[in-house]
């Protein structure tokens, strides 16, 4: 079985490396027929014949599925299982025993198994579960991968708008920062944690507030062009000071856009920034 990872740049399907299976079971003669029949559907697969050799292996090697029989002598299944979870190993297993009873099979399910078999099983039922599994599995990864680039993105942005020479915030639909860029602590002495949550006008001189209200009011009411305003912020200093000089004060260039969610009929207006 070949691993199809999509390619980024194309949308085509590209084949890598074959999953790689590890099958073990204390009986040598099924064992043997496990490996022959797998490696002819294109797997790479190893063996092992006890529990001791089977942690033998999952601590030297990386494998994408493990064939795991519950009803071995010494170290069972179900301690080779514990090991997989301890070790939180990037795989899938699938537990086959003859003799185990229903509830060991279900709680093997239940800690994390994705599939049971009992013996005898015939080959394609054995193929079937695990095409199963190696689907779910590479669905898995390639949510997980999205996650990381998502996160990655995401801290790339906040780093490039800390970054920024120009003070970013976002509001809420009540016109309350939800975030602040660190820009605000150089240009007007606040630290952006403690504005969260404040109302943008308590940082607006009184006579510019009214400038404020009509520009909200422009992106709530649904505007879907950017809404320009001129208004003098207030520095921290200013709020010590009962009549406030022109230097306690910084005139800026506003840039509003609305933030809106959903489509269509269903889209509503959630902020701006």
């Amino acid at each position: 079985m070949i691993k199809l990872l999509k390619s980024a740049d194309s949308g085509e399907e590209e084949p890598d490396e074959p999953f790689s299976v590890l099958v073990v079971d204390d009986e040598l003669g099924l064992l043997t027929s496990l490996k022959r029949l797998l490696e002819t559907h294109g797997y790479v697969v190893a063996v092992a014949v006890s529990g001791a050799a089977a942690l033998t292996q999952l601590a030297k090697n990386r494998y994408d599925l493990l064939v795991l029989d519950l009803g071995m002598p010494g170290i069972g299944g179900a301690a080779v299982l514990d090991f997989t979870i301890e070790r939180c190993l990037d795989m899938a297993v699938i537990v086959i025993s003859g003799t185990t009873s229903v509830v060991e099979a279900t709680a093997a399910m239940r800690r994390g198994a994705i599939d049971y078999l009992r013996k005898p099983f015939g080959p394609d039922e054995l193929l079937a579960s695990i095409a199963n599994a190696t689907r779910k599995l590479q669905l898995e990864r390639a949510n997980r991968l999205m996650r990381d680039r998502v996160e990655v993105s995401e801290r790339l942005h906040r780093f490039l708008v800390n970054s920024s020479p120009d003070l970013i915030f976002m509001l809420d639909v009540e016109g309350r920062f939800s975030y602040l860029n660190k820009r605000v602590e150089t240009l007007l002495g606040f630290e952006a944690d403690a504005l969260v949550q404040q109302p943008l006008a308590c940082l607006v001189a009184p006579p510019d507030r009214d400038k404020v209200a009509t520009l909200l009011h422009r992106l709530v009411a649904g505007a879907t062009e950017p809404q320009l305003a001129e208004w003098h912020f207030l520095r921290q200093e200013a709020f010590h000071h009962d009549r406030p000089t022109l230097d306690l004060f910084m005139i800026a260039e506003v840039t509003g856009f609305p933030i809106i969610s959903g489509n269509g009929s269903e889209s509503r207006f959630t902020g701006s920034y």
